[in-house]
């Protein structure tokens, strides 16, 4: 068994204890049929093994398990991806029955949410989910009060190097069926902040040094726009200004990549040490210490330390 997998199996049976008090949740959405939308929430995923904790229906998040009693889905980084999982059995996330066994599937904006469903999976970095464009994935999780599965979607934007954002969900209220982005307002991609080191663009997904690669990425996609304006991908080659950059390649980025040349920077981020402490650190030095890193560039202001799920 690989170390990957190992650090899976102990995720998974881990967070499962906690998710079992998920009964004593009542529920908090309205009684007539509709679909419930979050508005858009922005909550970080961090880049380490504990990810963030969400129930869709109450909207709590937490940084363990425990902090969030009936989560819905967790994000959260596996050692080389982004992963994520469910809180109960039949439920799960919408993904390929193979081959690849368990993918999760980028939904087109307006594809029904439907089976199969998966409980965790990898996350396709270089095909299924873009660094800096927001896609959906396709849930159905259980309202703990009643115990009725909904089914949902997550529209999730994939940092650099496992990182993260929920930019919002939406469920529908009664079981009924639902399509990705239902009852949502539209994310322009362009408004979304650029991730960190935000210049290493090459090769795909970064490889956290600026060099000349991602010069040629720029040159190559001079003058490209967003296409269609406002709701198209953000262009490779848009990394300035920071910090949501302006979905045109030009001068700027051209300048911005010169001016980060070298290795990414390491960032920093609130640390929750073992007794609930907060402090800002490296990702590397929480580890050594034995915290749990809540992700590049959050504070302490903006955490909740609690147990660590692992």
């Amino acid at each position: 068994m690989t170390t990957l997998s190992k650090r899976l199996d102990q995720h998974f049976a881990a967070c499962t204890a906690a998710a079992a008090g998920a009964a004593l949740l009542g529920g908090a959405e309205q009684a007539q049929a509709a679909v419930v939308y979050s508005g858009v929430v922005n909550i970080n995923i961090p880049q380490n093994f504990n990810g963030v904790y969400l129930n869709m229906v109450t909207g709590v998040t937490g940084t363990a398990a425990g902090l969030v009693v009936g989560h819905d889905i967790n994000p959260y980084f596996g050692g080389n991806d982004l992963f994520a999982q469910n809180n109960a059995a039949g439920v799960g996330i919408h993904a390929n029955a193979g081959p690849p066994l368990g993918q999760a599937i980028n939904l087109a904006l307006g594809a029904p949410v439907v089976a199969p469903f998966f409980p965790g999976f990898p996350i396709n970095a270089d095909a299924n989910f873009i660094v800096g464009t927001p896609g959906f994935l396709g849930v159905r999780f259980l309202r703990e009060s009643d115990n009725v599965q909904l089914n949902g979607w997550v529209r999730m934007s994939r940092g650099g190097a496992g990182a993260g954002t929920i930019v919002d969900y939406g469920y529908e209220d009664t079981g009924g069926a639902i399509t990705a982005g239902q009852g949502a307002v539209a994310i322009n991609p362009c408004t979304q902040p650029l991730p960190s080191c935000a210049s290493d663009i090459a090769p795909a997904g970064g490889n956290d040094v600026v060099n000349v690669e991602d010069l040629l990425a720029v040159v190559g996609t001079w003058g490209t726009v967003q296409t269609p304006p406002g709701t198209g991908p953000r262009p490779l080659g848009d990394v300035a200004p920071l910090p949501n950059g302006n979905c045109l390649v030009n001068v700027e980025d051209l300048l911005a990549v010169v001016g980060a040349w070298g290795a990414c920077p390491i960032p920093t981020g609130a640390c929750c040490a073992p007794a609930g402490t907060c402090s800002i650190q490296t990702e590397a030095n929480c580890a050594t210490s034995g915290g749990n890193y809540e992700g590049d560039g959050t504070t302490c202001a903006e955490v909740v330390c609690g147990p660590a799920c692992q």
